[in-house]
């Protein structure tokens, strides 16, 4: 993926923590992800999802060689005091594949699902300071700041953390069946069914980086984490800040609280508004 050489994120500086999510940011790369079921569209990241019969599901499973519709260690999990012997005495009995089993169970791919979107969380970037619209919308009508992050993918890569990914934009809302859900939860090696790879891959883009065609403007990458909760900072070795950008009506307590806490950190710059055009410049502080 050609990441671009800075991603940009808005944010207010009129918030009572406002100040303490600058420190977390420029000297310990932490940073506050919202979860995506609660932003601000609806449709986001929320494909439809419409029912597979029975038969496509038993399918499924026996085309990939699966005897049994949940794993061992999923049982195990649910059931910590079970023994081994009964742990595989209740996988016989309740979660062998077949017809009556896969009737039983269907319904929790939809539990799944909504787990999956209550413990998904993101940070949302954006490849374009200069645009009004951000500065209007996302800081506080153009009195909030921008980070300005570089790409860390090395470090990323070593501890095996997220990286930012782009956003897809769409004219279509996105449908998944049943099977689709299952091949992406399932998706290890598929390479005697190429066309579950593939059903994946479309489940794993429409439940993360799919959004309708009118956001397309925004040029928008996320870092997604999942964990439970409602929201909260997490180290994120893929960003750091290099600088920040101080809203054209920043006022003179933000830009002095700024200032203070970035100094030997990060470069402060301030945005103004150009002379000739709908268009924003910045000069360093």
């Amino acid at each position: 993926m050609n990441f671009p050489s800075e991603l940009y994120r808005f944010r207010s500086a009129s918030t009572k923590y406002f100040e303490d999510e600058l420190l977390r940011a420029v000297r310990g790369q932490e940073y506050f992800f919202s979860p995506i079921a609660s932003l601000n569209d609806p449709f986001d990241c929320n494909p439809v999802i419409e029912d597979s019969s029975d038969r496509d599901i038993l399918k499924f499973y026996r085309n990939i060689g699966r005897k049994y519709i949940i794993s061992e260690k999923t049982v195990k999990a649910h059931y910590p005091d079970l023994t081994r012997k009964m742990i595989i005495a209740e996988m016989k009995k309740s979660y062998r594949v077949d017809f009556k089993n896969v009737r039983k169970t269907r319904s929790s791919f939809r539990n799944i699902f909504q787990s999956y979107r209550q413990h998904s969380k993101a940070v949302c970037l954006t490849e374009d300071w200069e645009s009004p619209l951000h500065w209007a919308h996302y800081a506080d009508a153009h009195s909030g700041i921008s980070y300005c992050f570089k790409v860390v993918l090395q470090e990323a890569e070593l501890i095996g953390d997220d990286l930012p990914l782009a956003m897809d934009y769409v004219r279509d809302r996105p449908v998944l069946s049943d099977v689709d859900l299952l091949c992406w939860l399932e998706g290890n090696d598929f390479e005697k069914n190429p066309e579950y790879a593939l059903a994946a891959d479309s489940a794993f883009n429409a439940l993360n980086l799919t959004k309708s065609m009118n956001w397309k403007y925004e040029k928008e990458w996320r870092v997604q984490k999942r964990f439970a909760g409602i929201a909260a900072y997490k180290y994120t070795p893929a960003l750091r800040v290099e600088s920040i950008i101080l809203g054209a009506r920043c006022s003179t307590e933000v830009t002095r609280t700024v200032t203070k806490h970035c100094a030997g950190y990060c470069k402060v710059f301030s945005a103004r508004l150009d002379d000739e055009k709908f268009s924003l410049l910045k000069e360093e502080i």
